[in-house]
């Protein structure tokens, strides 16, 4: 399979080949770094910073470019993920408020985004999303995202990332979604994870298709 479709399927063995065979810990740890991990993140508010270890030995590399090996990553952290690869990779600082108005309608104070660093280039970041794609098209959020073969939202691609992995903080199974929309010209970016879901409808694919329905229905 391509690397689109091992990415929309979670197909970790081609990563885990990827990450042995073409990367290296070298290069996975410069994207670590430009990434935000093991740093702080700045915020509005206090985020806990995300943990990332890039070890030498070639199985625990392996397993680490595959998802498993140590890395923590909080919500929010994955959301500016995902916005840098819809901003043509630019990682932007983010904010908890856009603007503030007056019972007049006076704009107090309006959010001015600051960009942090290029973290991959806009060629790149566009190939991801084309990737990324897989997952709402043939992957594993294909049947949140297609209905007897059409887009549940035909005019609004997008390009999203499944996990499903035991965790411990919080304790229980979490699955995870990160997404954008629409591919041609991103307007959100989100990251949802659910915890111990009890059915189909608390999965956060589910819970992101919503997310996704009413912020485009206005």
């Amino acid at each position: 399979m391509s690397v689109g479709e091992a990415m929309g399927k979670s197909c970790n063995p081609v990563f885990a080949r990827i990450a042995l065979e073409m990367l290296g810990p070298s290069t996975l740890r410069e994207y670590v770094r430009l990434f935000g991990f093991n740093a702080e993140v700045p915020c509005d508010h206090p985020i806990p910073p995300s943990f990332a270890t890039i070890p030498e030995d070639a199985y625990e590399l392996s397993r680490t470019g595959a998802g498993f090996g140590d890395v923590f990553i909080s919500p929010m952290h994955a959301a500016m993920m995902m916005s840098a690869i819809a901003n043509d990779g630019v990682l932007v600082r983010p904010a908890f408020i856009d603007r503030v108005i007056s019972p007049t309608g006076v704009v107090l104070f309006k959010n001015r985004p600051t960009q942090l660093r290029q973290v991959v280039n806009s060629r790149t970041a566009d190939t991801l999303l084309k990737m990324m794609q897989y997952t709402t098209t043939m992957g594993t959020s294909r049947k949140e995202f297609m209905h007897r073969n059409r887009p549940v939202f035909p005019d609004i691609p997008v390009a999203a990332k499944t996990g499903t992995l035991t965790g411990t903080n919080p304790k229980g199974l979490n699955t995870w979604f990160i997404a954008t929309a629409p591919m041609n010209n991103p307007q959100i970016a989100i990251a949802v994870v659910s915890v111990n879901p009890s059915d189909g409808s608390s999965k956060a694919s589910h819970l992101g298709k919503l997310v996704l329905s009413r912020y485009f229905e206005d």
